[in-house]
């Protein structure tokens, strides 16, 4: 096989964010190491429980420092040299972590329910194209309980629409490590409130359409596909009475981080207080699923986790309220 197939392959074994995260956790070490003059590659396994047992000190979240570690582990994995997390001074290292006392608790992210996305929605003053994208992501987002990074990567070949139901095809998504694909399907509605018909105004109204795949005429490192949601450059003021030009729409999707930013701005200007996040899209729904009724495994099929834990999780934390037994009596 070429190496440049191998990198390719290399790539995939991880997602992008997975990649990101290493590279930023192990520039990180060599910056630690580089400072305590010690050696960076190959790493000695009392140095690396040192180094994690630092980052406790500077109030870093276990799962964070499990992070560093994976990320070491795979540095030296793929560097064909012994891997030194591997060692018990490590493990015992990691174990007295998670067994500490935090001296902050853990932060809980608000979901948005139902009734508080339409809250959000119906707040949107809808005068621009950046109201109607923002619109359906809220929506969309919801609708198919996604991921900031799995709202982010959607494009437009990757939607279809007919008269039931829309279906969202995403290549790659957090729970699916073989990247098989998965098809998110949300139902066509007759309220304001329906994310297909969001999605069909944003349509509408940006005139978004794929991009020519026709190998003849497209010019050479475009890609083959138009983000969905992409970046929108708002005009300058007008200037001698003459017409507003309209806004400019980037080729580009947006980051995951600026879903975020959307999610928390509108929350905001809705007047909707709590820690809303990049998360709080796919929580809300998944907790609204639960108050309606939904058992554990249509749950999981919506939500797409691959472990039922986690989405016991979000079920009692919602339901240690609704459920309390004094709260019908006090």
């Amino acid at each position: 096989m070429p190496k440049a197939d191998i990198s390719y392959h290399n790539q995939l074994g991880k997602a992008a964010n997975t990649r990101r995260a290493y590279r930023s956790a192990i520039r990180g070490w060599y910056v630690w190491a580089a400072r305590h003059d010690l050696p960076a590659l190959p790493a000695r396994s009392e140095d690396v429980a040192t180094y994690l047992a630092d980052l406790a000190l500077r109030e870093r979240k276990p799962a964070t420092i499990e992070l560093h570690r994976a990320a070491l582990r795979y540095l030296h994995h793929i560097s064909h040299l012994p891997i030194p997390t591997t060692h018990a001074l490590v493990s015992e290292t990691l174990a007295g972590i998670h067994r500490s006392p935090r001296k902050t608790p853990p932060r809980q992210v608000k979901g948005l329910t139902w009734e508080m996305i339409c809250e959000v929605v119906d707040r949107i003053p809808m005068t621009s194209l950046v109201d109607a994208r923002d619109r359906a992501i809220l929506l969309l987002g919801y609708g198919g309980a996604l991921r900031r990074s799995e709202l982010a990567a959607i494009q437009l070949e990757h939607v279809t629409l007919d008269e039931d139901c829309m279906r969202i095809t995403l290549p790659h998504s957090k729970g699916d490590k073989k990247h098989q694909g998965t098809t998110i399907v949300i139902p066509r509605g007759i309220t304001r409130h329906c994310p297909v018909r969001a999605w069909e105004t944003w349509l509408r109204q940006s005139k978004l359409t794929p991009r020519n795949k026709n190998k003849d005429t497209k010019p050479e490192n475009v890609n083959e596909t138009t983000a969905a949601f992409p970046r929108i450059w708002l005009p300058a003021a007008a200037k001698n009475n003459e017409p507003p030009p309209a806004p400019k729409i980037g080729m580009k999707s947006l980051s995951d981080w600026s879903v975020a930013k959307i999610i928390k701005q509108r929350c905001q200007s809705a007047g909707i207080e709590g820690d809303f996040s990049g998360h709080s899209l796919r929580r809300g729904a998944i907790t609204t699923g639960a108050q309606d009724g939904l058992d554990l495994i249509r749950l999981k099929r919506f939500s797409r986790h691959r472990d039922y834990r986690v989405l016991e999780a979000y079920i009692e934390e919602d339901q240690a309220l609704s459920k309390h037994p004094g709260k019908t009596r006090f």
